[in-house]
């Protein structure tokens, strides 16, 4: 059984990044635990500042509300992102994305030790974002909930869906799958978070079918890409999930367990 996402404490001194995100410095971290900041760019303590094997790493931190995006996330990014930014239909959400994006690529960048606008962010089937670049097998992946955005980086193929459940999307869940619920003992905003996770991690999405992701989420059923699930609870309705293709380390390997929540 997994231990639960951890959190490390603040350092002493919080530099500001442009845009006033405080930065703080993550331990290292095994597989099996996860690093929680509200921060996005970590100040390395190693040549590699990005994970090495069998980490995974976290970070969540709160986007401006705002109708312009910021002219210093806007610089970041390549033209298509831009030009999704401001065709959105909605200006706080497009201005949500680009700062979104603009954070995103300030992770990678420090990650690889490139200037963000170097990378090369490409969307896959399926529409999980990727990087174009044979030298590195950097998998990141990110999740918005309102002006919560969560990003998440590793050596393998990861997911992660942050959701805040109202008491009418819980009931709705609880109709839909009144039978399956009854078998299992997991709450019903940690099985949606891990289904959303998993359909990420795989770039399949909800395409295998509501039922068939709830059977992996709760373990029912064997995944078909070995996988474990990380689940961290941010307050009373909001949840995130991280889903990881499991890594075999020798004769080991870790592959889809349930691990209890954070209270």
């Amino acid at each position: 059984m997994l231990p639960s996402i951890c959190s490390h404490e603040r350092s002493t001194k919080q530099p500001v990044y442009p845009g006033g995100i405080a930065l703080i410095t993550p331990n290292s971290i095994p597989l099996n635990t996860m690093s929680v900041s509200d921060a996005i760019l970590p100040r390395a303590t190693h040549s590699n500042a990005g994970p090495v094997a069998g980490e995974v790493v976290l970070y969540r931190f709160l986007l401006p509300y705002s109708e312009v995006p910021a002219k210093q996330d806007m610089v970041l990014l390549s033209h298509s992102e831009r030009s999704r930014a401001l065709s959105c239909q909605q200006p706080v959400k497009g201005a949500m994305f680009a700062t979104g994006r603009a954070q995103l690529r300030r992770v990678l960048a420090h990650a690889l030790n490139v200037p963000p606008t170097a990378l090369k962010i490409n969307t896959e089937f399926g529409g999980r974002p990727c990087l174009l670049s044979e030298e590195n097998e950097l998998y990141f992946n990110l999740s918005y909930q309102g002006q919560l955005c969560v990003i998440v980086l590793s050596q393998q193929k990861i997911g992660v869906d942050v959701q805040l459940l109202s008491s009418r999307s819980r009931a709705a869940f609880q109709q839909f799958f009144a039978v399956e619920l009854a078998s299992t003992e997991l709450d019903e905003a940690r099985i949606w978070v891990r289904m959303e996770a998993f359909g990420k991690m795989t770039g399949n999405g909800l395409k295998m079918g509501l039922r068939t992701l709830f059977s992996i989420a709760t373990g029912s059923c064997a995944a078909p890409v070995n996988c474990y699930f990380l689940d961290y609870k941010l307050s009373d309705q909001i949840f995130v999930s991280v889903c990881v293709a499991a890594v075999t380390n020798g004769n080991a390997s870790l592959s889809c367990s349930i691990n209890p929540m954070d209270e």
